[in-house]
């Protein structure tokens, strides 16, 4: 069993365990268990649930979603705020405040922290559906650059002279993805699917290089890696086309918008 995995059950069983202190503890040194011991003993309970409870779900969450971490570390604090003011108002009931006035101050209390919590967790959502929208809108060009990049390094595997300038090729291409636009909105979709069947294509051809790299030529005969290496020059040069068009027709999307 993962540490990932045991985690959410050694945050249960300190969460049994804050539960049941007070609750030993209560019933223990207190003689007098009317309504208000009653009152002040569930209001302390429901807090260590919430605030457990809340830690054990953020403990099982994708730890990726930065965005709402703010807002889950704000819901934190209130309902660790919330679990202080029960114990608070557990003191004051000795001070003899009646059972309504005590009852009055926890639903205040659970209130604020419904209204408090609630708005963080709208914020939260928000924050994470925006980074959705966003990873949804990059992915096409970072699954592309991801792929160029293996071929780049699959090139660079190749131990052969005749491939040097074409590295030289590859590497450009991959800055240019690089330095490309991360955006791939409903307009650029055909050209993303361009440039995606050029990849497709580059590919072919490195794994054409590499099964001709190894080959011996006959002699006399021309080197078939030489025509190879043309085509896959050509695949580059449409590439880099291919790339500054949707440039060209990202800013024309931009200042027609």
């Amino acid at each position: 069993m993962s540490s990932k995995s045991r985690r959410p059950g050694v945050f249960l069983l300190f969460l049994v365990a804050a539960v049941a202190v007070p609750i030993a503890a209560a019933f223990l040194l207190i003689s007098d268990r009317g309504n208000i011991f009653a009152l002040s003993l569930c209001g302390i309970v429901l807090a260590e649930l919430l605030f457990g409870g809340f830690s054990i779900k953020q403990s099982m969450t994708d730890e990726q979603n930065r965005s709402a971490l703010p807002h889950h570390a704000g819901i934190l604090y209130i309902l660790g705020l919330y679990l202080l003011g029960t114990f608070i108002v557990a003191g004051l009931a000795f001070a003899g405040l009646s059972f309504n006035v005590l009852m009055v101050i926890h639903l205040v209390m659970l209130l604020g922290v419904a209204l408090l919590s609630g708005g963080l967790g709208i914020a939260s959502s928000a924050a994470h559906g925006a980074d959705q929208k966003l990873a949804e809108e990059r992915g096409p060009m970072q699954s592309m650059r991801n792929r160029f990049a293996s071929l780049v390094d699959r090139l660079s595997l190749i131990d052969s002279a005749d491939t040097a300038s074409l590295k030289s090729r590859f590497d450009a291409a991959k800055e240019a993805l690089r330095f490309a636009s991360s955006e791939s909105v409903q307009g650029i979709a055909e050209i993303d699917a361009e440039a995606d069947t050029c990849i497709a294509k580059l590919k072919a051809h490195i794994e054409a290089l590499e099964g001709m790299a190894n080959a011996e030529t006959v002699e006399g005969e021309e080197n078939p890696l030489t025509g190879e290496l043309k085509q896959t020059d050509s695949g580059v040069t449409r590439l880099e086309q291919v790339l500054q068009r949707r440039e060209q027709e990202l800013k024309r999307l931009r200042s027609s918008s």
